[in-house]
């Protein structure tokens, strides 16, 4: 039933989206990433989804409670749009029926594990949280968006225990982000992206933190995927708390593979201050599972989460230094960037495709197979 009712979301509510958004004379377009969308296309795909699940769920006679097949289907169908939405280049074909499927059987499966009233405390939650801070310009709409799916699934999964450290990262982080910000103005031409995160950062950030809280939601009884999902957040942490701080504090770094001194915010660049940064801010994501959980986590433990961590960022450091795409502007200035002021810029050295999205999943990938094989 979940998987009959999954196809015709995609069946009936994208391709209702799509008619409405391609047939209004004025529909008010939007692009969260690559693709257009309207926002009668979404508000449509809503409403198609709600009918299609409340109804099925009602036919089916899976739920009998009519306040709980409401609910469910108005959680379900606010997931499914959010994911439609975010969704490019034919994506949604397969994000679609996956993140139906994946709520249905989280509201109609009973598991010691799912909890209803947690899954819909967390969508208002992370819908609260995402939408200040994209007012707070600590996201950008697509990050907002981002953030709400990927904080729902880890806080709809895990609860308090799952989010919190997540949380830690991203709002100290976010935090750290606007201080010294004439002083970062001048890296503002190395950096491929800004402090105000998009939902390739968000992905890059906490994707791989995002694929162990469903691992673990298939698989319960290994308890150590918390331990490892710990290790990703605290590697992405080290990473981006050094980098913060190494270009907050007027150090001269080297780079991690020649040594030699290097322009600050080169990819690759390391300091002390950095490295310190890093240290400081893994900890603190482990700190804040050690209040969470005393008993759970063993000293050793939190201490091969912060190496975890720390391993990660020097992983990111390295892949910076060594494959990550370097370009010039006409004026012959190191940049991140493929394009500045809407000219393209010239590759100089690394692998076009591996921008500072793509080492940054690699960072926090690292940090997890690290504390895996600390365990």
């Amino acid at each position: 039933a979940i998987l009959a009712i999954s196809i015709l979301v995609l069946a009936m509510g994208d391709a209702g989206a799509a008619i409405v958004g391609e047939n209004l004379n004025r529909p008010h377009n939007f692009y969260l990433t690559s693709d257009k969308k309207s926002f009668e296309g979404s508000v449509t795909m809503f409403v198609i989804t709600f009918i299609c699940i409340a109804g099925s769920i009602w036919y089916f006679k899976l739920e009998n409670i009519p306040t709980s097949i409401i609910g469910i289907g108005m959680a379900t169908a606010l997931f499914v749009t959010s994911w439609e939405a975010l969704s490019s280049k034919g994506f949604d074909n397969l994000t679609v029926p996956l993140t139906a499927a994946f709520m249905l059987h989280y509201f109609l499966i009973p598991l010691p594990h799912h909890d209803p009233d947690q899954m819909l405390l967390g969508l208002f939650l992370c819908g609260m949280i995402a939408a200040v801070s994209f007012s707070l310009k600590f996201l950008t709409a697509s990050g907002s968006i981002a953030t709400f799916l990927l904080a729902s699934i880890i806080f709809g999964i895990g609860g308090w225990q799952w989010t919190i450290p997540i949380l830690v990262f991203f709002i100290a982080s976010s935090v750290l982000s606007k201080f010294g910000k004439s002083k970062k103005q001048k890296f503002e031409l190395m950096f491929e992206k800004n402090e105000t995160r998009d939902e390739g950062q968000v992905a890059a950030n906490g994707g791989v933190a995002g694929i162990i809280v469903l691992l673990w939601y298939i698989f319960p009884e290994q308890e150590k995927l918390f331990f490892i999902y710990i290790a990703a957040i605290a590697a992405a942490t080290a990473d981006t708390w050094g980098t913060e701080i190494g270009t907050l504090i007027n150090q001269h770094p080297r780079s991690i593979l020649t040594f030699r001194s290097v322009e600050p915010g080169t990819s690759g660049a390391v300091s002390i201050a950095g490295l310190i940064g890093g240290m400081i801010g893994a900890s603190l994501v482990t700190f804040s599972v050690s209040i969470l959980d005393a008993e759970k986590l063993s000293v050793s433990i939190l201490i091969k989460i912060v190496i975890a961590g720390v391993i990660g960022s020097l992983v990111d450091s390295f892949l910076g230094a060594a494959l990550q795409a370097q370009y010039k502007n006409e004026e012959g200035k190191i940049t991140e960037k493929n394009f500045f002021e809407g000219k393209p810029t010239l590759l100089t050295r690394g692998i076009r495709w591996i921008n500072n999205d793509v080492v940054n999943w690699a960072c926090s990938l690292a940090g997890a197979v690290a504390m895996y094989a600390l365990l």
